[in-house]
Formats: structure tokens, C-alpha cells, sequence
């Protein structure tokens, strides 16, 4: 998607993870164009087991073509027997 020069962009989505809560294991990470704009760590603000909306802010994308990609890593073989990781309602928004 091509975000217009100038105008504020974001990213939204609806999180639902049913997973271990800590930063070390089960890390979730937003790329934009092969960049890493946001992961579940020890300084988001994850809660497990609710739908919640998580923003990110595109704006040093502007007037850029982007790609978006998700990427869940269990990171060990240990207590990866919960539902995972949910993703709803994606949007890319290029306001005026």
C-alpha cells in the first residue's frame, strides 16, 4: 500500500494472545518494510486472554510504499500448547 507524503499513517489491529505472558518466549513482531515497528515484549502492554485494539504509528512511512508483516515466534518447545496468537481487523490508515 502506498501511504501519501505529509499525511498522518498508522496501523491497527485487534490482538487476542493466549500464550506465555513474558518478553523472553512467544514474541510477536509488526514489520514494516522489513523493519521491526513493534513486538510484544516487556514494554508493551499486553494483556492475555482479551481482544485488544494495538496501534502503531506509520508516519515515518509517508509518501512510501509499504508491506506489513506479522511474525509469531514460540521461540522454545516449551508450554506452546495454549490457542496462540488471534489477528482481526487489520487497517493501514493514510489520514488527510
Amino acid at each position: 500500500m502506498s501511504l501519501a507524503a505529509g499525511k498522518k499513517a498508522g496501523l491497527t489491529f485487534l490482538l487476542y494472545m493466549d500464550t506465555e505472558g513474558g518478553s523472553i518466549f512467544d514474541v510477536l513482531t509488526v514489520y514494516v518494510n522489513g523493519a521491526s515497528v513493534w513486538v510484544k515484549d516487556s514494554t508493551s502492554t499486553v494483556t492475555m486472554k482479551v481482544w485488544q485494539t494495538i496501534t502503531v504509528d506509520l508516519s515515518a512511512y509517508a509518501g512510501q510504499s509499504v508491506t506489513v508483516k506479522f511474525e509469531f515466534d514460540t521461540v522454545d518447545s516449551l508450554y506452546n500448547s495454549t490457542e496462540g496468537v488471534y489477528l482481526d481487523d487489520v487497517t493501514i490508515y493514510n489520514n488527510c
